[in-house]
């Protein structure tokens, strides 16, 4: 593990987190398949699939296989059986520091939460926006009632409504910047609420617990990588 005190989390990981993560009152899961959708290549990034070998007999077993395995551009990534899934996901789990994990990622938070500077900017693109729009607003009024040369009108109509749109395009990129820090934020502290009411240790799988504290299983050619939500593995 990183020493307590490092950061853990750099950007590029920290993007992988999963904004539309579910909101939940606990620790929870409820569905036919914990790992739908949480299992990729390591090698070509796409999702694996569920496969049943022996359905109907006493050797059946569950396996996921990368499900460009056979298609294109061959992918060379072994499967993984549902059980090296949840043997791993113990491993990691016993392994995992929480709370260190939790130190950082509520250090984290709360940089994200720290967004002063970015509202102020926000404020004040909001300000110039309105102005804008009421000159522009003036300028259309002026024209339905005072006789005007329309070539100097559409000039001036032109250039305000011009410098509104690039306004207006400033104004939704940083609302929307604000916005993810927010959701990203609200990930963290999901995920520290799930961290600080997580068991010790773990004997067995644990449904919940996975659902709850796992981004995805990247499975690699040298084997199965168990990614947290707060982008580091174990």
């Amino acid at each position: 593990m990183t020493d307590d005190h490092e950061p853990i989390i750099d950007k590029k990981t920290f993007d992988l987190v999963q904004i539309e993560r579910e909101k939940r009152n606990g620790v929870s899961y409820s569905g036919t398949d914990v790992f739908a959708n949480k299992i990729v290549c390591g090698e070509c990034g796409s999702q694996f699939g569920k496969k049943v070998w022996h359905s109907n007999d006493k050797y059946r077993c569950v396996i996921y296989r990368c499900n460009k395995k056979y298609s294109g551009n061959k992918c060379s990534t072994g499967h993984v059986t549902e059980d090296e899934i949840k043997e791993k996901f113990v491993e990691a789990y016993n392994l995992l520091d929480r709370n260190g994990a939790i130190r950082n990622v509520e250090s984290i938070r709360q940089v994200l939460m720290s967004s002063d500077k970015e509202k102020a900017e926000q404020k004040k693109l909001q300000d110039e926006y309105d102005k804008c729009e009421k000159k522009l607003y003036k300028l259309i009024e002026e024209n339905s009632t005072h006789v005007q040369n329309q070539d100097e009108y559409n000039k001036k109509y032109r250039d305000l409504a011009d410098k509104s749109t690039k306004i207006q395009e400033k104004l939704d990129k940083i609302t929307t910047a604000l916005k993810d820090k927010d959701d990203r934020a609200k990930v963290l502290e999901t995920y520290i609420n799930d961290l600080k009411a997580s068991k010790n240790k773990l004997t067995d799988f644990d449904e919940g617990l996975f659902y709850a504290l796992v981004d995805r299983v990247k499975v690699n050619k040298d084997g199965i990588v168990i990614v947290w939500k707060d982008g580091t593995e174990g």
